[in-house]
């Protein structure tokens, strides 16, 4: 089967974590070559030999920048070049807290870093995530932006750095004070020109744009807005989408109560104080989208063309469609980037090359729409990235702030209750386990898994269930095979859910092409017979692409058995 598919002076997004490593998946780079837009593989190899030529010369924020695009470009965390990177950030962080090696582009930096570490490793480094974390905090003003430090402006884009750095950073499950995204988003609706435009330093002439409205300061306001968006109102879609929190993505996704989810989200912004309205922040974001289409472009207004298409990617991303007033934006910048690189791999641009290229890479590779993607999906029991616990069954409320408690007991125990609990303790055992994957040790579910193995095949479908969703989580290439099996489940849940696992296992974010569940495109008033014909259809789809997948992607020593002697399929 075919597979489908870093202004200047510094410009200084899952894995989730759970002590997972991309190095122990065989299929990290069949991944990258699904994600990628075959037009760009060329320009990104280029671009990836520049990057990992220059990246031992580049300093304090440049080379996090550098390491971040590698790894988005599907360089292995495990790489020395990355983990080369990793180390230098974490010797920033002192007892006394993070020190960023560039005082005056402390804030660019800061956020690279966070970026960078959130995304690769973050369950090793969760103490200096935290530092950072505090170091950004607490340099955001009062009017909720953050600048150089000493100026008196404030800055558009110093600001999309601290919140990208944030974004990356609540992602990993560190909540950030919902009052942080209220006061950058009333400063960008309030710093938003007339036109509907943003400008570098709001109410000056300071700047290279004197003041103008541009292209690349008005994509970073709207991506920083709607990103405040997403935790300012994790109850509602994103912008520009139908899918939130309600809509059912995976059975165990129903264990969260929508009643406990949106107490606590009304609470949050109560405590928060002057939060923005929804409409206020739509129209801000609107009105920025409005003045992208009137005021369209493929190329930077100055010469930091690379800045400008990471704007435009992540703007493109969080608006959530492929045209904004019209415009392919992604289909249309792509050539205009393919064009401006160099034999070297270099682009045309007045900032360092390898800054300049890692920016293209997070162009090419849509790396915002993958982060967005995979909040969507990733773990099946998390809220979408929306600044709460993974498991909100497993959250309280203490004034106001939401905190994690500890699940209790050993998992072999609960599986055993697992398979044994009557109707009525069903629900309370599924949601205990899935706090201890969660939230607890991997390595007592790595100890389990034969156990969770056998459980996949068991009577009651609930329990069937939680062994396919556990199952994802081990981190074992090879456990592909038990959720391939899953699909052949007679109960759609668990269909759905083998799917999910598959996703979740295997960091295709995106599938390999099969609709969430086999009712997806049914009217309600479906009958029996089109249901049957929709099952069987998905299945067969389902069962064809991933064993596809599986059979690439194995262990070369775990080749040539009876599995792939049984789902052998035409190339």
């Amino acid at each position: 089967m075919n597979v489908p598919r870093w202004f200047s002076a510094m410009m200084a997004l899952i894995l989730t974590g759970f002590g997972m490593s991309l190095g122990c998946l065989a299929a990290s780079a069949a991944d990258v070559e699904y994600i990628m837009d075959p037009r760009a593989k060329p320009a990104i190899a280029k671009a990836v030999q520049l990057i990992k030529a220059g990246i031992a010369g580049q300093q304090a924020g440049y080379r996090s920048l550098a390491a971040y695009a590698l790894v988005k470009a599907g360089e292995p965390v495990t790489s020395p070049l990355v983990t080369d990177a990793i180390k230098i950030v974490a010797g920033k962080v002192k007892s006394d807290g993070y020190h960023p090696l560039d005082h005056h582009y402390q804030i660019y930096e800061a956020g690279m870093d966070l970026m960078l570490l959130c995304d690769t490793t973050p369950g090793d480094y969760k103490g200096h995530i935290e530092s950072i974390v505090q170091f950004i905090l607490k340099d955001q003003k009062p009017g909720g932006y953050w600048t150089y430090p000493g100026d008196a402006e404030s800055d558009t884009s110093i600001t999309q750095y601290a919140m990208l750095g944030l974004w990356a950073a609540e992602r990993t499950g560190r909540p950030i004070p919902m009052a942080v995204w209220a006061k950058c988003a009333k400063w960008l609706i309030g710093t938003q020109q007339a036109d509907g435009g943003f400008t570098y330093h709001p109410g000056t002439t300071v700047g290279f744009d004197g003041g103008r409205s541009t292209p690349s300061m008005t994509n970073a306001a709207l991506g920083c807005i709607l990103v405040a968006r997403i935790y300012l109102y994790p109850e509602q879609p994103y912008f520009g989408t139908t899918s939130g929190p309600k809509q059912k993505k995976f059975g165990l996704l129903d264990d969260v109560k929508a009643s406990k989810f949106l107490e606590d989200v009304q609470k949050r912004r109560q405590e928060a104080g002057d939060v923005p309205s929804l409409a206020a922040i739509d129209q801000c974001a609107n009105r920025g989208i409005a003045w992208i289409s009137s005021h369209w472009t493929t190329r930077s207004s100055n010469a930091f063309t690379s800045y400008f298409y990471y704007t435009m990617e992540r703007a493109g991303a969080l608006v959530a469609n492929e045209k904004i007033g019209g415009h392919e934006w992604f289909n249309e910048c792509l050539p205009v980037v393919l064009k401006s690189q160099k034999e070297d791999g270099a682009f045309d641009d007045q900032t360092t090359k390898e800054a300049a290229a890692a920016l293209n890479v997070l162009f090419m590779t849509r790396t915002t729409g993958r982060i967005i993607e995979k909040m969507n999906i990733a773990g099946g029991l998390q809220t979408g990235g929306r600044g709460l616990p993974d498991d909100l069954a497993a959250a309280s409320s203490r004034k106001g702030k939401i905190t994690e408690r500890k699940p209790k007991g050993a998992l072999d125990e609960m599986l055993s209750d697992l398979a044994t609990a009557d109707a009525t303790a069903l629900e309370d055992t599924q949601t205990a386990i899935v706090e201890k994957v969660q939230i607890g040790d991997r390595n007592e579910l790595l100890n389990q898994m034969e156990t969770v193995r056998k459980l996949a095949t068991h009577p009651n479908v609930e329990v069937r269930k939680t062994a396919v969703w556990a199952l994802g989580r081990s981190g074992k290439i090879t456990d592909a095979m038990y959720l391939i099996r899953a699909l052949n489940d007679d109960d759609v849940d668990v269909l759905v859910e083998a799917n999910a696992a598959l996703k979740y296992l295997s960091r295709k974010l995106a599938g390999v092409g099969v609709p969430e569940s086999p009712y997806v495109d049914l009217p309600e008033n479906a009958t029996d017979a089109q249901k049957i014909a929709a099952i069987a259809s998905w299945r067969r789809e389902a069962l064809t692409r991933w064993t596809a997948w599986y059979t690439r992607v194995r262990p070369f020593n775990e080749r040539n058995d009876l599995f792939e002697f049984l789902n052998r399929t035409s190339e």
